[in-house]
C-alpha cells in the first residue's frame, strides 16, 4: 500500500483541492490484501 500525495493530482494552483482526501494504491492481489488487512485487524485493541 502506497499514500499518493495530492499534490501530484490536484491543481497546485488551488491549495485546498484535494486537503481531505487521501488516494491509496495497492498493487497486490486480492489475496494478499486480504492476508496483510487481517493481520493489521489482529492489532487492535
Amino acid at each position: 500500500m502506497v499514500v499518493i500525495p495530492s499534490s501530484v493530482i490536484y491543481d497546485q494552483g488551488d491549495p485546498a483541492a484535494g486537503r481531505t482526501l487521501d488516494r491509496w494504491a495497492s498493487c497486490k492481489r486480492d489475496d494478499v490484501v486480504e492476508e496483510a488487512l487481517s493481520r493489521l485487524a489482529s492489532w487492535a485493541p
